[in-house]
């Protein structure tokens, strides 16, 4: 599945969570059509994927880190 979703161009990043998910995977599209598309046509067909739930990002506010790479 990881391998399929990382090959899908739209996909940006893919996160392993805790709790009721078993991964959050970002999508970028230029709009909710594309966006439709994607989910139903590709990610949705990927064997393994019994089923997904879409949340929109409507605003988004990034902080610097509180830790620095050393």
């Amino acid at each position: 599945i990881h391998k399929q979703l990382m090959a899908t161009p739209e996909v940006t990043s893919i996160s392993e969570v805790t709790g009721r998910f078993d991964i959050i995977v970002n999508v970028q599209t230029k709009n909710l059509e594309v966006l439709h598309s994607i989910v139903i046509e590709k990610l949705g067909k990927i064997d393994g994927i019994i089923n997904t739930e879409t949340f929109v990002e409507l605003q988004k506010t990034d902080k610097d880190s509180v830790y620095s790479v050393v």
